[in-house]
């Protein structure tokens, strides 16, 4: 029923809601099938709306910052950025679903949701006709926060991130959200 469809939708914007700021570190892997074929970990700062600065730790040197308008994407080993508009009808970035506006969420998933003793999961897949660069998205939810995050591209990969010593609603300062780049650095 509608009522049904519902409520994983209000489940899912009301925790969404309630978050304007997020600071956490992750640690990412990347599987094609069951083979791993990436893994690094790094740290999130993420802003309502659509602002976030996604840093991974060495040996891997890539960034990626929004403020909202421009995405920059630094990559340390070679040198360059890459400049771009933020697209807000792409769903390129999974970060981009915890900052994005809600009433996108709605219109663009088929949302549906899992509580098990200390887990609430919600799944969201792409309503058909929307262009996505994923097949699915998870979102894992323990004790109330955010604890994981996994997606399926196009490709069949799946990208799992966990999340730890998350806080809300902290003040970031604006710093966080643009790039400057270095001397010497190619931009794209």
């Amino acid at each position: 029923s509608l009522a049904e469809k519902k409520i994983p939708l209000t489940l899912l914007m009301a925790k969404l809601k309630e978050v304007n700021t997020m600071t956490a570190n992750f640690q990412q892997t990347v599987l094609d099938g069951s083979r791993v074929i990436q893994k690094n970990n790094g740290k999130l700062y993420l802003q309502r709306p659509y602002k976030f600065q996604w840093k991974e730790a060495p040996p891997s040197s890539q960034m990626i910052i929004s403020n909202g308008q421009i995405i920059w994407i630094y990559d340390e080993a070679l040198e360059q950025v890459t400049i771009k508009p933020i697209d807000l009808k792409s769903n390129d970035s999974p970060i981009f679903l915890l900052t994005a506006n809600l009433n996108k969420l709605s219109k663009e998933f088929i949302i549906t949701y899992e509580k098990t003793n200390r887990k609430e999961i919600f799944l969201l897949t792409p309503k058909v006709g929307n262009a996505s660069a994923y097949q699915w998205v998870k979102l894992i939810y323990q004790d109330q926060k955010l604890s994981e995050l996994l997606l399926e591209d196009n490709l069949s990969q799946i990208t799992r991130l966990i999340f730890s010593k998350m806080i809300l609603n902290n003040k970031l300062p604006t710093r966080l959200f643009t790039f400057i780049p270095p001397s010497g650095v190619v931009v794209v």
